[in-house]
């Protein structure tokens, strides 16, 4: 066992078991090997990331076996995969799979403290397109925020709904980024020219998994909950403001 057979495309983070179990070597273990719970204790200094000591990074390849997104009425299906157009990986609800083009409800994703994926529907973020499908039986419709894009980009993964905690996965943001940027990978027929996983420093914003960034806005998000009037400072890049299609550039910032 190689730690390159373990952890994310650059070597930073180690994977949970679930990640394992999902990923080529298909484990079929029932519970975590002694072997892989001495691992972690000796590897990981924070159970918050995962990130393990930086003498450790071999950036390699990683094989990701998925089959692509389903979609039956009366069932609930969930998808991740690549937006080309904001550079990130993304995660959603299948509304409606027509022509090869997946229409999806855009969940955010943040890990809980078992570094499993918790989903929280977004309300309407730049990534919304109008144009997208809208089950006429949909729950806060005019709140949810809706994309379309081509099915290929997407893998089918499993978001079981659980009460009080709402929709969960459980495999890791790593691995879900994983799998988004391995399908892109395979139909650019290239390596995409970015960050190999969310465990390197230099990722945008805009790539949501991201958990050092996610928890700084929760952070400052709390000393804002009293606030009744707020200033926001926009450049020029600020379109349609005042509508569901507003928005903003934050290449320049």
């Amino acid at each position: 066992m190689f730690l390159d057979q373990i952890t994310t495309l650059d070597g930073a983070a180690l994977f949970t078991l679930p990640d394992l179990k999902f990923s080529a070597a298909r484990l079929t273990i029932p519970k975590a090997p002694v072997w892989f719970l001495k691992l972690q204790s000796l590897l990981i200094s924070s159970p918050n990331t995962r990130i393990i000591p930086s003498i450790y990074h071999h950036p390699h390849s990683n094989n990701i076996y998925s089959i692509p997104p389903i979609h039956i009425k009366s069932t609930t299906h969930f998808a991740v995969g690549w937006h080309v157009t904001s550079y990130s990986a993304i995660i959603g609800k299948v509304l409606r799979i027509n022509n090869d083009i997946v229409h999806l409800q855009y969940f955010n994703a943040s890990p809980d403290h078992t570094f499993r994926t918790s989903l929280i529907p977004c309300t309407r973020c730049s990534l919304n397109d109008d144009s997208s499908f809208v089950p006429s039986n949909m729950r806060n419709k005019h709140e949810a925020c809706l994309v379309k894009l081509p099915l290929h980009l997407y893998a089918d993964i499993k978001a079981p709904l659980i009460l009080t905690v709402g929709h969960i996965c459980s495999l890791s943001p790593y691995m879900l980024y994983e799998i988004a940027l391995y399908s892109y990978n395979l139909t650019a027929g290239s390596a995409l020219n970015i960050p190999s996983t969310l465990s390197s420093p230099s990722l945008i914003p805009d790539q949501i998994f991201n958990v050092e960034i996610l928890n700084i806005l929760d952070n400052l998000k709390s000393h804002f909950i009293q606030s009744t009037n707020l200033s926001f400072y926009t450049d020029g890049s600020l379109i349609n403001l005042g509508t569901s299609s507003i928005r903003m550039s934050v290449a320049w910032l």
